[in-house]
């Protein structure tokens, strides 16, 4: 039995606007730096990673952007990949917690939605990010915020973060979950520059189990929302940096 949702399932998320504002969100971060053509090479591709059937790297302006400009969709799970056999677009079967099936320095974009928080190595995987990347290639990720503004609320009352909850019946597969703090480091550990850190909304889930949710706090306190959106470029190359405990937490 599979632990991860199927293809179907994942795009069944979609349907959903918490999930759909921030797919939104990454491929206005990736659309932009495509449209950049100074920094990244026409015919360098762009890969997603945990593709789930390429739901991130597709759509409208974005495909536009992209023009001939080759697309590969990576996943370990053939069915989450689905049928992708337009021009220029391909399917790369592949577990990335054990290294990318690319060469160094050949990839213009890097997209990963919803993948970090669980992976267990998640500093190899951004060195590997960092290491097929262009010079100023642009990696674009989403992770659930570790230090959103009602678990911050709950870790003080002495409760845990729902996503370190090893009941819940999908979160306890988070195993690396992030604050806008500790991905930053991790990120400018591994050789990366952060451009932009933004998030879909500040989100208040009721006992009845509704959601309340806002965009305006998502975009004036982006550190308390609910899922983050980065976007970094690679910089030159890195070496190994200290655990990053010379800064405050924020």
């Amino acid at each position: 039995m599979s632990l991860y949702a199927g293809g179907d399932e994942v795009r069944g998320y979609f349907a959903d606007r918490y999930h759909a504002v921030r797919v939104t969100m990454a491929r206005r971060q990736l659309g932009a730096a495509l449209a950049d053509g100074a920094t990244l090479a026409p015919r360098a591709p762009v890969i997603e990673l945990g593709a789930g059937g390429g739901q991130i790297v597709a759509g409208g302006r974005l495909s536009r952007l992209l023009g001939s400009r080759p697309v590969v969709y990576v996943d370990f799970d053939p069915a989450a990949l689905g049928d992708i056999d337009s021009k220029g677009r391909y399917r790369v079967c592949s577990d990335v917690a054990s290294g990318l099936p690319f060469p160094d320095a050949s990839v213009a974009a890097v997209v990963m939605g919803e993948l970090i928080e669980h992976i267990y190595d998640t500093r190899r995987l951004l060195e590997e990010c960092h290491r097929v990347l262009l010079p100023q290639g642009m990696l674009v990720l989403t992770t659930p915020n570790l230090a959103a503004l009602q678990d911050r609320i709950r870790f003080v009352s002495g409760k845990s973060p729902r996503h370190v909850n090893p009941l819940h019946r999908y979160l306890w597969l988070h195993i690396r979950p992030f604050t806008p703090h500790s991905l930053r480091m991790v990120l400018r550990a591994t050789g990366f520059s952060v451009t932009e850190l933004k998030s879909n909304f500040v989100v208040w889930r009721r006992n009845s189990g509704g959601r309340s949710k806002s965009r305006t706090l998502a975009r004036i306190f982006p550190g308390l929302g609910s899922i983050l959106v980065v976007s970094a470029r690679s910089q030159k190359p890195h070496g190994k940096e200290s655990s990053g405990n010379d800064e405050a937490v924020t």
